[in-house]
């Protein structure tokens, strides 16, 4: 590799670039044909866009774009090089924590190299919606991860749980808080053993 960038590392298994453009890597004594000007990562409501722009491209043939939870990279999809040097791809479920992103670059040759890195921390507590507040019969929780499981408690105001449920591979969960007396509840949503929301809400 040329100079001008950082290495660092997540763990063993992740290399990562911290400088602000490519990486020229040679292969066969050819250097790889882009140079990027910008990548960035953005939060959405419930989706993360990534923008990129380069310089300059010559035999490209697509970008492959990767994401990590802080150990290996898979791929979401790739976007195939247009003659404006402008791309961009929405992740529409993202993971938990904080997530990875780079770019792989290939060429017509089949030559490739990857972009730095850039984050985007999402927690599930800012993508959860919970409605009707206040609630009648039915609680509805949406925006749920449907890799994850959960587990969802009612607390009422003393502390006490007056009910409890467990959900796996959905993204939408309803309770039946038809029977509990009127007041102010807290619903609490555990994934593993962590709590990652707490939410206020009224029974009528």
């Amino acid at each position: 590799a040329v100079g001008g960038y950082q290495m660092g590392r997540l763990d063993t298994s992740i290399i990562y670039y911290t400088d602000s453009f490519f990486v020229m890597r040679y292969t066969t004594n050819t250097i790889l044909p882009v140079t990027f000007f910008n990548f960035s990562a953005s939060k959405q409501q419930q989706s993360v866009a990534l923008n990129w722009l380069t310089e300059s491209e010559i035999n490209n043939k697509y970008f492959a774009v990767e994401r990590s939870s802080g150990k290996y990279f898979s791929e979401l999809g790739k976007v195939n090089a247009n003659s404006k040097h402008g791309y961009s791809y929405v992740d529409n479920n993202p993971l938990q924590g904080t997530n990875y992103y780079r770019l792989k670059q290939v060429d017509k040759d089949g030559n490739y190299a990857y972009s730095k890195i850039v984050t985007v921390v999402f927690t599930d507590a800012g993508r959860f919606v919970v409605y009707p507040n206040p609630a009648n019969d039915v609680l509805h929780i949406k925006g749920l991860n449907a890799n994850t499981g959960y587990q969802f408690m009612i607390i009422n105001e003393k502390g006490n749980a007056v009910l409890r449920a467990s959900a796996n591979n959905i993204s939408a969960y309803t309770f039946n808080v038809h029977n509990i007396t009127s007041g102010f509840y807290y619903l609490k949503i555990l994934s593993g053993n962590e709590e990652v929301a707490t939410i206020k809400f009224v029974k009528q």
